[in-house]
């Protein structure tokens, strides 16, 4: 079963605030949506004065569709691609355009199930040079699990709602191979949205996690590495984050 526990202190990750159209019972229809986003963009992305409105970067949104599978990541990619081309040909603005993608599941799909193979492949996209023109944020209006996260954690930040959540990457996976868990490390290695250790949490159960407080800062460590680090620094106190035999979700509210 996935675990609620406190968030890292460092994620890149900002907080939609409580008063919000989906608190109310309202239904996510396409004009809410466009509302929810403008808000993201005015409140958190591009908090500039009124004045200098007309200085804020241009802004594109693209939805993922949950779950990651078939051709999902192909077509989250023509999109990006084609916005690319178009943004080629305009002059170059010292603010990189926005790309948002809101990763949410149809009206008919169940969010689960995203395929590793094609969450890869997206997220390898997401982190390549191909896409290095812009600043790409990741919206989560709902909870994101599976190997979903491998794609959230390809983007720059995080923007995610208090009802979301994030984590619960190996819940279908018994045992994640060395070449996924060397992948998931890779990205967020690259990203550093999260720490790797933290991402190793969400991937795989076998891991115990330990967050450490040190005269120089967290530091978040497999419990094996625990000896080592005291041997290094004064550890000043300790708290697991995931338990053996748990995966770390972090809960929009906590964030």
């Amino acid at each position: 079963m996935a675990m609620h526990r406190e968030p890292p202190p460092d994620l890149q990750v900002m907080r939609v605030p409580k008063v919000h159209p989906f608190r109310n019972g309202r239904p996510y229809t396409p004009a809410l949506r466009c509302v929810v986003i403008l808000e993201l963009l005015i409140t958190f992305l591009c908090p500039l004065p009124t004045s200098h409105a007309a200085d804020a970067p241009v802004a594109h949104v693209i939805q993922v569709p949950l779950p990651i599978v078939g051709d999902v990541d192909q077509m989250v990619r023509r999109q990006i691609q084609r916005i690319t081309a178009r943004e080629a040909a305009k002059p170059v603005d010292a603010e990189r355009p926005l790309l948002i993608l809101e990763f949410s599941p149809t009206p008919e799909q169940d969010a689960t199930g995203s395929e590793f193979e094609r969450s890869m492949a997206l997220a390898r996209f997401l982190a390549s040079p191909d896409v290095q023109q812009h600043r790409i944020v990741a919206w989560l209006p709902q909870p994101v699990s599976g190997h979903a996260v491998l794609a959230v954690l390809a983007c720059e930040e995080m923007v995610v709602h208090p009802d979301a959540s994030l984590g619960a990457a190996g819940q279908y996976e018994t045992k994640p191979s060395a070449a996924m868990r060397a992948f998931y490390a890779e990205i967020a290695d690259q990203r550093r949205t999260i720490p790797i250790p933290v991402a190793m949490a969400m991937l795989d159960r076998r891991d115990k996690i330990l967050k450490a407080e040190t005269p120089n800062g967290v530091r978040y460590l497999p419990a094996e590495e625990l000896e080592a680090l005291n041997e290094e620094t004064n550890v000043q106190s300790i708290e697991t984050l995931s338990e053996t035999g748990d995966l770390l979700t972090i809960a929009g509210n906590d964030l």
